[in-house]
């Protein structure tokens, strides 16, 4: 077992949901649906128990319910003495076990270690499923990305991508997506009447490797979300977000100018592929950067001759000059992050205002951002606090309302005309950024309960 390791995904094969808390910090819960429901626990680290009274009150609790308070099944730890996990249903040392695969001694890799809650409520440790397999296959040829979005009444367009060449059929929880054409970025690829969104731009890009990274997540037996990229909603970001990860081996992201409702103020909130968020699990290092190396990167490696993890840009609309531009400002944010430079936080801030100012000056080249700055922090720092508010049902609406406030703050500096060439609406008409439909299915938002005695 990997030195330091953290878990990554947990499947529930039960009938029932089960409840997970971190017992060194409670705030780091997971809810996970029934019938091999999953959610990502995003690397956080297996607690390092050496006693009944460490792992009782520092282990992962795996509780059978929906909230801390339901009977605990098991505890799940680092053993201090060999660094291997183990899991204890008494909570007692003596009593620990290993779980299958969970001493893997060939695992090369940090935070990549998974496990499944078998329906006997005992972990079946594996590595995570989700890893493409490294082959070292050609990536093949470039194929089309078409790039559609759904309108949604008073809420953001929804945006997801199509490969025309590619299997003609929609991926569900009986017949699951991968290899088929459509990337359906947390929602779906139909319109409210049945018919395919509006074409907005089309990029050139390697199917095989977002294929590789498309992390289906089921919420219950009703809710299946086939292609996230990974992250949480409305925590890491959303469907505009998920889309621009899938849009990396095309050298490409989603424009302005290509006038998606909504997108200037997700990109605002979330930025190009997703912030991290104090509070939540895995938002150490940064979001996009500790993304890039777990998904990303194995995936480009897996299907092509080289193993660097660039991308070509294949555009002649200006759109890959853009694409280049915002991956040297997270390059830059990231070296400075490993460089200690400053708190990553803070860095994740700094760069989401960099690139929502060079896409809003992609659409007004004498537009002066330098203006916003203080309140776009603000706006993020205000984000991170009402995150931080897990046990609050009306996360989405604060976070919606705070979105609105920021895009009037906005038109008032520059001025309406100029915020609705950026934005695509009038800055008085309030869009919702976070589905509340979608949040409400991944996070039961129950407030964390005290440790158990």
């Amino acid at each position: 077992m990997t030195w330091n390791t953290g878990c990554r995904m947990v499947t529930n094969e039960r009938a029932t949901p089960i409840y997970i808390v971190n017992g060194e910090d409670p705030e780091y819960s997971l809810s996970v649906p029934p019938h091999r429901g999953q959610r990502s626990f995003e690397g956080v680290i297996f607690p390092w128990c050496g006693s009944d009274d460490e792992i009782q009150s520092k282990a992962f609790r795996v509780h059978d319910g929906t909230n801390g308070y339901s009977p605990v099944l098991f505890y799940i730890f680092q053993y201090r003495q060999d660094d291997v996990v183990y899991y204890s249903v008494t909570g007692k040392l003596s009593d620990r076990k290993k779980s299958e695969r969970l001493d893997d001694d060939k695992a090369e890799r940090n935070f990549d270690h998974s496990f499944t809650v078998t329906k006997d409520g005992v972990p079946n440790g594996n590595k995570t499923p989700d890893d493409p397999p490294l082959t070292g296959r050609s990536r093949g040829v470039r194929e089309t990305f078409e790039l559609f979005t759904t309108r949604i009444i008073d809420a953001a367009e929804h945006t997801y991508l199509k490969v025309p060449s590619r299997e003609d059929r929609v991926g569900n929880r009986a017949n699951p997506g991968k290899g088929t054409r459509y990337f359906q970025c947390w929602g779906s690829c139909r319109g409210e009447h049945g018919t395919h969104g509006v074409h907005r731009r089309s990029y050139s890009g390697y199917f095989l490797v977002p294929d590789a990274y498309r992390i289906p997540q089921q919420l219950s037996e009703h809710d299946w979300y086939e292609d996230t990229a990974s992250g949480a909603y409305g925590i890491n970001g959303v469907c505009h977000q998920s889309a621009n990860r899938f849009l990396l081996s095309a050298g490409g992201l989603l424009d302005l100018k290509d006038g998606i409702r909504g997108y200037w103020a997700s990109f605002a909130a979330y930025g190009s592929y997703g912030t991290f968020t104090p509070s939540y699990p895995g938002t150490q290092p940064r979001f996009y950067s500790e993304w890039k190396r777990r998904f990303f990167d194995p995936a480009w490696s897996a299907w092509g001759p080289t193993a660097d993890g660039t991308t070509e840009a294949n555009s002649t609309d200006g759109n890959a000059r853009l694409f280049h531009a915002v991956q040297s400002e997270y390059a830059s944010a990231f070296t400075e992050y490993e460089a200690a430079q400053r708190s990553p936080q803070d860095l994740e801030h700094e760069v989401v205002w960099r690139t929502t100012g060079l896409l809003m000056k992609d659409v007004l080249p004498d537009l002066d951002v330098q203006e916003l700055h203080d309140p776009h922090l603000d706006l993020l720092r205000e984000k991170d606090r009402i995150l931080a508010s897990k046990g609050d049902p009306d996360l989405p609406a604060r976070i919606n309302e705070l979105i609105a406030r920021f895009q009037v703050d906005v038109a008032a500096r520059i001025g309406e005309d100029a915020f609705r060439k950026i934005a695509c609406h009038p800055s008085t008409e309030a869009v919702q950024v976070v589905d509340p439909t979608i949040w409400a299915a991944s996070y039961p938002f129950e407030s964390s309960p005290p440790t158990p005695a």
